[in-house]
């Protein structure tokens, strides 16, 4: 199964299992998407994201009030850094957004606050040059693990090359 090969990919890389429950993760759409579709993904257990990057900050927490309230699945709340996303992050976070993405840059000191508050950081990259890169504080030593879950796409793109791994297209049930 799919799903199945994939996991198996990245226990093989050394990553621990993703904090959702199916290898697929919904893009953030900007004003295409809404709350009832990040909890429909969520539901059926592939990762909701939802686009907060242009949401002012009362509407941004009815809808996160409402996947907490329709969903106990982790759901993701993404961040364009092309705008300044600090509130929006503290907002998230007090509310207990456990996966966060961030799209058009790398911000060391957002990337490292939701971390301290518990969040699983994902970082969009445009190209296989911006897979490569990474904050330098975020980098490890070969002894420690504390950010082990920090890979490169380029790198989990080779090792899911093969003719077993199909595309997938899960059905999203109605809320």
């Amino acid at each position: 199964m799919l799903g199945e090969a994939v996991l198996s990919t990245l226990d093989g890389l050394g990553l621990a299992a993703l904090p959702w429950e199916l290898p697929v993760m919904q893009a953030p759409i900007g004003p295409a998407g809404s709350w009832e579709l990040v909890a429909a993904v969520s539901a059926v257990g592939g990762l909701g994201t939802l686009a907060a990057s242009w949401t002012e900050l009362a509407e941004l927490r009815a809808e996160v009030e409402h996947l907490r309230s329709a969903v106990s699945s982790p759901f993701c709340v993404n961040l364009v850094l092309a705008f300044d996303q600090r509130e929006r992050l503290e907002l998230v976070l007090r509310h207990g957004v456990s996966v966060v993405s961030f799209s058009w840059g790398v911000d060391a000191a957002l990337i490292e606050r939701a971390r301290s508050a518990g969040a699983s950081v994902l970082v969009q990259v445009g190209d296989i040059q911006g897979s490569r890169r990474r904050p330098r504080h975020l980098e490890t030593d070969s002894t420690s693990s504390e950010h082990s879950d920090l890979i490169s796409f380029t790198r989990l793109c080779r090792a899911c090359r093969t003719d077993s791994l199909r595309i997938a297209t899960l059905p999203v049930p109605p809320l």
